[in-house]
Formats: C-alpha cells, sequence, structure tokens
C-alpha cells in the first residue's frame, strides 16, 4: 500500500475516533449540525449524513 493510502487511512482513523467524539461533546448539535453543511477535509467532501447513536451531550 502506498505511503500516501496509509496516511490518508490514518487521519480518517484519528478524525473519526478521536476528534469528532470530542467536538460532539463540546459543542453538540451545533457542530453536528456545521458538519452536515460542510466536509471533513475539504468543502463538500465527507458530509456527515447520519446522526451519531445516544445522547449529544452539551
Amino acid at each position: 500500500m502506498p505511503r500516501t493510502a496509509v496516511l490518508v487511512a490514518s487521519v480518517q482513523v484519528q478524525v473519526r475516533a478521536v476528534e469528532e467524539p470530542y467536538l460532539i461533546r463540546t459543542h453538540g448539535a451545533t457542530y453536528l449540525m456545521y458538519a452536515a453543511r460542510t466536509g471533513r477535509f475539504w468543502p463538500g467532501l465527507g458530509r456527515r449524513t447520519t446522526p451519531v447513536n445516544g445522547p449529544v451531550m452539551r
């Protein structure tokens, strides 16, 4: 597997497993609305389309 693919996969895991749960805990529904409008890495790329399981804490 090329190094670039490994880097992209690593960033995806970091964002989805660490950063997003933190942002959801910190900002709640505000972040979820933002993530649905924008992309994770580039405008329109990686938009959140499904709600998070469990309650959103604010």
